[in-house]
């Protein structure tokens, strides 16, 4: 497989541009290595190797709903907040509740079960809500929006029945069971996935997660114990203080698309999850990594991809190299450390 090596060969502050090291085409360019200093071996695969328009699917999810009384609670497991419709809401309803958890233009939702037309059937026990992830969330995997954990208001009879009228209203309704659920009818993918690797191969750690002095105004942090203990200073004080990360970014080749993004650490147990890892723009991606990399440990970055146009892409092995049916693609890889020189050596 073909790579490249680059080293550090600045240091850069929080408040500085980034730094660009690229390898085009599987080509790099590298200024000798000095004594002390972190280097870096980028490289970069797909899966599949053959990328092609239309593999790509959107996630597709339904909320079910057994009840004559109370609420549904809709849960987002990634921002962890809840929004409440009721047991037989409308669609339109539903989708102004899940627009405030995925974003406005990011769900689509339509009646299921229990409805005529978009209206609730009179009588009905059980309704059912089917939730497409568009826009923002399009081919990609989103995780199930929990129903069932706050849901539990919802009842078989009404509100204010006294134990006997409880009980007849529970017998009436057989099939009611005052529960909601979510299931997963489609799952979202993208085309296909670009493996980014950047491994530090050099004689010092890359020093992310420590604490360093940047100069007033230019911190979050006031003291190198407030850094330490995570105490961000008040406006209008003025910090001195910062963490220093590892940033790695990834510019797509054109002809592609990035719909999604993680980053792991792999260790010797299981990966550690990289969690500021984020989609900059549909041809740019990065991870922010808030820890020390020593020699020889790597970023790796899955990068779900959508093919923009209809020409499939050959993918090649080396990094950087994508050959098209129409022509070539290169694929840029950066490497940035926001932060302060620490001893001899650069990071």
């Amino acid at each position: 497989m073909a790579s490249c090596h680059l080293p550090i060969a600045a240091l850069l502050t929080a408040a500085a541009l980034a730094m660009t090291l690229a390898c085009i085409g599987g080509l790099a360019a590298a200024s000798p290595a000095s004594a002390s200093e972190a280097w870096w071996h980028l490289g970069s695969s797909s899966r599949p190797s053959y990328l092609k328009h239309g593999a790509a699917t959107d996630e597709v999810q339904e909320v079910t709903a057994s009840a004559t009384e109370g609420n549904v609670g809709l849960f987002d497991q990634t921002k962890e907040e809840t929004r409440f419709v009721e047991w037989d809401a409308e669609p339109a309803v539903v989708q102004t509740a899940l627009e405030e958890l995925y974003g406005t233009g990011n769900v689509e939702v339509q009646a299921g079960e229990g409805f005529n037309h978009g209206v609730p059937v009179p009588g009905a026990e059980t309704h059912s809500w089917r939730i497409t992830f568009t826009g923002a969330l399009a081919d990609q995997a989103v995780p199930l929006v929990n129903s069932a954990a706050l849901s539990f208001s919802l009842k078989c009879y009404k509100a204010g029945d006294d134990p006997e009228e409880q009980e007849a209203e529970e017998r009436a309704h057989p099939n009611c069971t005052h529960s909601a659920k979510t299931t997963q009818l489609t799952e979202g993918k993208p085309d296909g996935v670009l493996v980014a690797t950047a491994e530090n191969i050099g004689d010092e750690s890359a020093l992310g997660g420590n604490c360093a002095q940047v100069g007033i105004g230019q911190g979050k942090f006031a003291s190198s114990e407030a850094c330490t203990n995570g105490e961000e200073v008040t406006p209008p004080a003025l910090g001195e203080w910062e963490r220093t990360t590892v940033k790695v970014f990834d510019t797509l080749p054109p002809g592609l698309r990035a719909v999604g993004v993680t980053g792991t650490i792999p260790t010797v147990n299981s990966p550690e999850a990289v969690p500021s890892c984020g989609v900059v723009s549909a041809s740019l991606v990065s991870c922010e990594v808030p820890r020390t990399l020593a020699p020889f440990r790597f970023v790796e970055m899955r990068i779900g991809v959508v093919v923009t146009g209809s020409t499939p892409i050959v993918a090649g092995s080396g990094t950087g190299a994508y050959t098209g049916i129409s022509g070539g693609f290169t694929l840029t890889l950066s490497i940035a450390v926001v932060g302060p020189k620490y001893g001899s050596g650069k990071h």
